[in-house]
C-alpha cells in the first residue's frame, strides 16, 4: 500500500492479502484507499462514516 494526496492509499489485491489490518485502518483514519486489481482501479474502501455521508448527499440529488 502506498500514500497519494487525493485519495490516501493505494492498494493491490495482493496488499489486501498481507496488509488487511493496515488498509482498514486507514479507511477508519478518514482516508479513502483506492483498491487495484493488474493496476487498473477497481473499488475505493472508505470508513462507514464517510459511506454514510457520501449516501445522505446522493439522496438528496
Amino acid at each position: 500500500m502506498y500514500k497519494i494526496d487525493d485519495i490516501g492509499a493505494v492498494a493491490s489485491v495482493t496488499d489486501l492479502r498481507t496488509q488487511i489490518d493496515e488498509t482498514i485502518q486507514a479507511a477508519e483514519e478518514g482516508r479513502g484507499v483506492l483498491i487495484q486489481k493488474n493496476n487498473e482501479p477497481i473499488a475505493v474502501l472508505v470508513s462507514i462514516k464517510r459511506w454514510r455521508e457520501l449516501q445522505s448527499g446522493n439522496e438528496r440529488e
